[in-house]
Parts: structure tokens; sequence; C-alpha cells
């Protein structure tokens, strides 16, 4: 979450979102969480004021009825894992960039619903779309107002594999 092509946010069809946030599940509970020096997968935010922002944004979720699919723990810098399904619009999460081991997931009814979050959104430097239909993400790609976007794969981290620019409005 500490990197600035780091998933910020996942949008999910309604119809895939139960398996997809499934597999997430299980995918941050093989995660391991302690020290740099130990070659954890999660390690301690930046700073306190850091850890102290994404507490905030978590404290935030939870009030407005976010879903947590892991407890929310916290010791001083590091904060474990934790993935919030049922994010809405209303959360400061859906908009608010955590920097940090939080992945808010979304639920939308429609691909035009997705566009118009993704398009609304600060975040912008890098989307990805995943599906089957290869017409369907390139129609969403085109519509999607993001410095890169990758097709079915994870953001990448830039300059290593493209040039690192935003596209122009």
């Amino acid at each position: 979450g500490q990197r600035c092509t780091a998933v910020k946010v996942v949008l999910v069809i309604e119809s895939v979102a139960d398996a997809l946030v499934e597999k997430v599940k299980a995918k941050v509970a093989k995660l391991s969480v302690g020290a740099p020096e130990d070659d954890s997968d999660i390690t301690p935010v930046v700073s306190e004021s850091s850890a102290n922002f994404i507490e905030g944004l978590v404290n935030d979720a939870k009030q407005k009825g976010a879903t947590f699919c892991q407890e929310y723990k916290r010791e001083g810098n590091l904060i474990w894992p934790l993935l919030l399904d049922n994010v809405r619009p209303d959360m400061r999460i859906a908009w608010e960039e955590p920097f940090g081991p939080v992945l808010p997931v979304i639920r939308i009814n429609s691909v035009e619903e997705g566009i118009h979050h993704c398009n609304a959104s600060n975040f912008g430097l890098q989307g990805c779309v995943f599906t089957k239909d290869i017409n369907k993400a390139m129609l969403i790609s085109d519509a999607m107002e993001s410095g890169t976007i990758q097709i079915n794969s994870a953001p990448a981290r830039g300059p290593d594999h493209f040039p690192f620019q935003v596209k122009p409005l």
C-alpha cells in the first residue's frame, strides 16, 4: 500500500463480488506482518501520523457500516492488512488514499457506475481492468481517465515497465 501505484480501491460488479472478496481474503490471510529486516510482506508505515491517518479512514468506514474481513489491528506504525467490503461512496476510504495496507472494495451494479467512480476520483496514476472480454476491457480502459491502465494484470511499478506519464485528457 505504500506505493503510488498500489491498488487503492477495488470496484467490482456485484454478481462476482462475493467470490472476489473470498479470494482476496484468503490471500490477505497468508501475508506475513513484521519488520522489514525479517522480509515481512507487511511492514510499518512510514510515520505515526501516517498510521493515525489510516486509522481515521478505517474508523470512518467502520462507523458508516463497511464490512471488516479481518480484525483491525495496529501496534505503533505497524498496521495489519485489512480488507474492507461493502465500502460506499459516502466513506472517506472510497476517495482518500490510505497509503497503507487497507483495501476497500466497492460493489457496483454496472460498468458505467464503475467508470463514473473511477473518473470522479482523485486517484488515477494507474488503473486495472479485469475481464474475460477483451473488447469490453478496451472500451472500459478508453473511458477511464487514468495515466496507465493494465488489462488483466496488477499495477506495475512504472519506469521499469513503461514510461511513467499521465495520459493527456
